[in-house]
Formats: C-alpha cells, sequence, structure tokens
C-alpha cells in the first residue's frame, strides 16, 4: 500500500519551513543514513572518521547516540547503508577496509560485529547504496574521480559476493535509490544532477531513461512511496528539493521543499515508525550534513537534523 502519496502532494505545495530540530551534532561528514524501526533507531555514517553510529530515539522526544562500528572495526571510510526488510538484525554498508573498498554485513544487535561480503573494484568506492527487497540483491552507486564517464553502478549479491557492472559511464554517480514496487533503481550524478532509471526486475538491469534539466548538486535522495516524487539534497544550494520521477517527460523543473536550516545536506530519509510517539515517524525526514568543501579536513561540525511537516 502506497501510503505517502497524499503526504508528498501536501508536503509538495505547503508555503514556508518545516520545523527543523538537530538530534546530533560535532560529526566530520555525515554520509548516508539507514532506519531501524523495530528498535526505533538509525544508523549514520561518519565518513571522515569511519564511523558508524547508532542513535536511538525514546517516547519522552531525547534521542541518543553511540558508535556502532567504531574505529577498531577498521572500516577507514564509510558511506552508503541500506537494509533487507527480511533480513531481520542486519544492515549493509559500504565503504573502506585495509585499502580496498569493501561491501560489508553488520548486526544491528551487537557493536563491532560485521563481514565483509564483496570487494569492488580498486578505483571504485561505494557511495549510494540500496537493497532490492524482491531479489535481496545490493546496488551501490560510486563516484569514480569525479571526471565524466568514470562514475559507476555495481550490483552485489550478498550470498555469493558476486558483483556485476551495470554502468561505467555516468559522472560522480552518487544518490542512489529503489522503487520496491516498480522494480525500478534510480541513479543521480552530482555534478549533472541527472537521474538514470534502470528496471531491475528480470535477471539483468536494463535502461529506460534519464531525468535532467535542472541546475544543482543532487547528492543523496529518498522517493516516496507512490513512485512519482523524489526529495533530494541540494548540496551547494543548502535544501531540499522536490521533483517528479515519471520519464513522461524526462526535463523536470524541481522546486525548494526546505530552503533553509541546512548546511551542504546529504542523504535524506523519511521515518518509518508508525506507532504514538513514534521518535522516527513517517511525516518526518531525517538529513545528514556534510559541509567540508576540503574532502582532507575532518572538520567536526556535521549534524543530523529531523524535519517535521
Amino acid at each position: 500500500m502506497r501510503t505517502w502519496a497524499v503526504l508528498l502532494v501536501l508536503i509538495d505545495a505547503m508555503a514556508g519551513d518545516p520545523k527543523v530540530t538537530v538530534l546530533s551534532e560535532g560529526k566530520a561528514w555525515l554520509e548516508n543514513l539507514v532506519m531501524e524501526p523495530s528498535s526505533d533507531s538509525l544508523f549514520m555514517s561518519e565518513l571522515k572518521m569511519g564511523i558508524v553510529w547508532r542513535v536511538r530515539g525514546y517516547a519522552n522526544g531525547t534521542y541518543s547516540e553511540m558508535p556502532w562500528l567504531d574505529a577498531t572495526s577498521n572500516l577507514t571510510r564509510v558511506l552508503g547503508l541500506t537494509k533487507d526488510v527480511a533480513v531481520p538484525n542486519v544492515f549493509y554498508g559500504v565503504g573502506e577496509y585495509h585499502a580496498q573498498n569493501v561491501v560489508y554485513r553488520a548486526s544491528t544487535l551487537v557493536p563491532n560485529n560485521f563481514t565483509i561480503i564483496a570487494t569492488l573494484p580498486s578505483s571504485t568506492l561505494g557511495n549510494g547504496f540500496g537493497c532490492h527487497y524482491a531479489s535481496g540483491k545490493l546496488y551501490t552507486a560510486s563516484e569514480g574521480n569525479f571526471k565524466p564517464k568514470t562514475g559507476s553502478v555495481y550490483e552485489i549479491d550478498p550470498n555469493t559476493g558476486q558483483v556485476t557492472t551495470i554502468t561505467t559511464a555516468l559522472w560522480a554517480a552518487d544518490g542512489l535509490w529503489i522503487d520496491q514496487d516498480l522494480h525500478l533503481l534510480y541513479v543521480g550524478e552530482l555534478f549533472t544532477s541527472a537521474v538514470s532509471v534502470w528496471n531491475i526486475s528480470g535477471k539483468s538491469a536494463i535502461y529506460i531513461g534519464k531525468l535532467q534539466g535542472f541546475d544543482s548538486t543532487l547528492d543523496d535522495f529518498t522517493l516516496g512511496l507512490n513512485g512519482s516524487i523524489i526529495v533530494g539534497c541540494n548540496w551547494i544550494g543548502d535544501h531540499l528539493m522536490s521533483f517528479n520521477s515519471e520519464l513522461t517527460n524526462h526535463t523536470i523543473s524541481p522546486s525548494v521543499l526546505v530552503k533553509s536550516g541546512l548546511v551542504h545536506p546529504t542523504s535524506a530519509r523519511w521515518g518509518e515508525s508508525t506507532h504514538a510517539g513514534a521518535p522516527f515517524p513517517t511525516t518526518a525526514i531525517f538529513v545528514t550534513e556534510g559541509r567540508a568543501r576540503d574532502f582532507a579536513l575532518k572538520t567536526k561540525n556535521d549534524r543530523l537534523l529531523r524535519i517535521d511537516f
């Protein structure tokens, strides 16, 4: 059941900015996050420090955090996170481990408990990351060396570790999201902000088109359950934007969804909890920031934000 369609349409039509609340701060480039509604938690990656944090919410409106995969894990960079709803107590991630670009599986119950399940090509550090629930396959996008035709997309079988190349022809492939109902894989390019779309319902991914025509630096994004609206992070523009994901009109005109209170947003995810007093409700978007434009810096001024509509 696609319950967010009406919500997204209402949000897109709202005037002014919604409420922005800081849940965590003092981090060095937060890159991505994944929800864990069964424990009222989310996990978020601090790219520069190689740490995955667990943030837990409580019914009284407070939140706590703890390093979940810390420095002892030897993950030197951590980026995309995702989960398979059919595999409980687990999340998946991409990052760098002993100078190799890897895909790993981690426990949501025990800190620093993870297993490397696949290795990506040496020039490919995974970034955007998602799971196709129907097949259990994982998909990751890599920015490559930030030059045209070096961005890539890969499919990973978490059971065998097999890595299959989908494309190596994008420019700084970054954001990635999967429409689970229509079996569509969306991958954004950071510098062109074009969004390429593949059908992944069969044995191999089939390219079906591209959304393009807007001027922004599209970082990671999320898709409404109705499959028609994308909410994405404009990294340089310091705001969230939304646009129609349907390929009937390939040239799109995004609208600004949240225009203030953000600094270099990197990832956006809807909450997934529906119970009363849920700390990560479906009516809120949770956003990470990565504000140091000098990638060598480990400036600890980035935040996790809750945005209520």
